[in-house]
């Protein structure tokens, strides 16, 4: 506890280690060491990779999901909790993580768009991406499938001349 209080993660890494073993050290090294110490970033990194080679696969969805809140946009959680949530069906909650993670829109649009057929949560994601890149061509062919789709043309006309005044 003291080395927590004084910041001392190294020596509290080593005491927990020799005191606890290694598996009980491991529980509460994750739980003690503030959340973007580098050493807790890589526990949970390689515990993350340990499930997704094991069998239950699914347990390692928390472990990804922790990590990705830590560290926003990191490629590694992203691409395991794209590939766990696939295959368990959790468009959702997927759409939903790449929405809020700020770094994934488009991405997150294209499932609301598509798998779960909620055009409105798109567009309005598309429409935010375009907020701040008026030009994003990617946002424009989406908005263009989602209100072609929907048989909005007024809207789908708008979009186009707003895309043409910033091409010029």
């Amino acid at each position: 506890r003291l080395y927590g209080e004084a910041g001392q993660w190294n020596e509290l890494i080593t005491v927990m280690e020799r005191q606890l073993g290694p598996d009980e050290a491991e529980a509460a090294l994750l739980v003690t060491l503030p959340s973007e110490h580098p050493e807790r970033l890589a526990r949970l990194r390689a515990r993350g990779r340990a499930g997704l080679e094991g069998e239950a696969r699914s347990e390692s969805l928390p472990v990804w999901e922790d990590l990705l809140e830590i560290c926003p946009g990191d490629e590694e959680a992203v691409a395991a909790l794209r590939e766990l949530y696939g295959e368990s069906g959790g468009h959702r909650q997927l759409a939903e993580l790449l929405a809020a993670s700020g770094d994934a829109p488009l991405e997150a649009a294209a499932i609301y768009a598509g798998e779960l057929n909620e055009p409105a949560t798109a567009l309005g994601l598309y429409e935010g991406v375009l907020a701040d890149d008026p030009a994003n061509a990617v946002a424009i062919d989406g908005i263009e499938g989602v209100l072609s789709g929907g048989l909005r043309w007024a809207d789908l006309a708008n979009v186009f001349a707003a895309a043409a005044d910033v091409e010029s």
